[in-house]
């Protein structure tokens, strides 16, 4: 009988504990987003923020298209010295994963794009 009344007395403490830790949840708010109102000149200092931005990664991607136009060319063309002719497995296999994470990456970022914009 001591042992059940017991129980039932570190039953209804755990109860409280849990009721008590549960009521503190309902008293926390989350803050309100706040609005942002920009004027006129923000706008654009963010519009040309963009452009510098687009610019760089146009340039960026620039060289990376233009390095791989020219593997392709210098392959296609029959050159022996270009890397794919003369890159032994192990080189080819490594440059091959670096392009192909940077191929991943660059889809993702592209699909992040569209879905940002649409």
């Amino acid at each position: 009988m001591l042992k059940q009344l017991a129980m039932m007395g570190a039953l209804a403490v755990l109860c409280a504990i849990s009721v008590s830790f549960s009521g503190e949840q309902e008293f926390i708010k989350t803050p309100k987003e706040k609005k942002i109102y920009p004027s006129c000149q923000q706008y654009t200092v963010l519009n040309a923020d963009m452009v510098d931005l687009c610019n760089q990664v146009l340039k960026y991607l620039v060289g990376i298209q233009r390095d791989a136009i020219g593997e392709i060319n210098d392959y296609v063309n029959g050159d022996k010295e270009c890397f794919i002719n003369s890159a032994d497995k192990k080189q080819r296999a490594d440059a091959y994963a670096k392009k192909m994470k940077m191929k991943l990456k660059l889809q993702e970022i592209l699909n992040q794009l569209v879905l940002i914009t649409a």
